[in-house]
Order: structure tokens, then C-alpha cells, then sequence
């Protein structure tokens, strides 16, 4: 806090309390961020696609956590070896739900597919790690 100190007022003869120092400071931080690193399209679309599961599908947090540990990195892994190994028609065996929900495509919407589910498994992971008691607690 003694840092913020020194930060400048976008407010001229206004006084940033501790609280406004501290957003003051994360909001340009959080903007320095996005102009160093801009996402890249990939990950603009992998993050679209999500949103798209999310609200197209309706495959939610709540949904996602009724699946088995492993099953939305097994579905990732299947869309990222489709043009591979399993080119368009039935699904790979590892296939975790109904043949019915095997939608490959071409090969970058399948990677798409496949990073969008790598990143449910991921979230369902943290959900599931956050519900555990933490360490030294009771």
C-alpha cells in the first residue's frame, strides 16, 4: 500500500482512499496486460466456442461436474485426434458419451472443440479442488 503511495490521481484534488488506490492500480495493470498480450485468435475462439457450450448447449459448471473425472479431457483428446486417427463418421472408442454428440468437423474447429473442452475439464478440476477442506483447516 505504501507503494500506491506514489501512483498519480486521475482525479485532480480528489484523495484515493486505500480501497480506490488499489483499483486505481489493477485496472491499469489489467489494461498494461491486455496491450502487452492481446489473445491471440485461437484462444479468442477457444474462449467463444466455451461460451458457446456454455450457452447453446447448456453444458454449464453444474453439468460438467456430473460427468466423470476424466471424460471432458477424453472428449478433448478424441476431437484433437479426429482428422488423425478418426476421421469423420463413427467416434473413437474412447469416446465418452453417445455417438450422437460426435461432431467433428474440420481440423482447426476441431482443435477449437478440443481446447474448449480441455479448458471444462480444467474449471470442473478447480471447482472440485476448491470444494476440498483446505490444507491446516478444519
Amino acid at each position: 500500500m505504501d507503494k500506491l503511495e506514489e501512483l498519480p490521481d486521475d482525479k485532480p484534488g480528489y484523495s484515493l482512499g486505500p480501497a480506490g488506490k488499489a483499483e486505481w492500480a489493477l485496472s491499469h495493470l489489467l489494461a498494461a496486460a491486455q496491450q502487452l498480450a492481446p489473445l491471440s485468435a485461437a484462444l479468442s475462439d477457444i474462449a467463444a466456442e466455451r461460451r458457446r457450450q456454455i450457452e447453446v448447449e447448456g453444458w454449464t459448471p453444474e453439468h460438467d461436474d456430473q460427468h466423470s473425472p476424466y471424460a471432458l479431457a477424453v472428449a478433448a483428446g478424441c476431437y484433437a485426434m479426429s482428422t488423425l486417427a478418426y476421421p469423420v463418421g463413427d467416434p473413437p472408442p474412447s469416446w465418452p458419451w453417445d455417438a450422437a454428440w460426435w461432431k467433428p468437423s474440420e481440423d482447426r474447429r476441431n482443435l477449437i472443440k478440443a481446447g474448449a473442452l480441455i479448458v471444462a475439464a480444467m474449471e470442473r478440476i478447480d471447482r472440485a479442488n476448491a470444494r476440498l477442506p483446505q490444507e491446516g483447516g478444519k
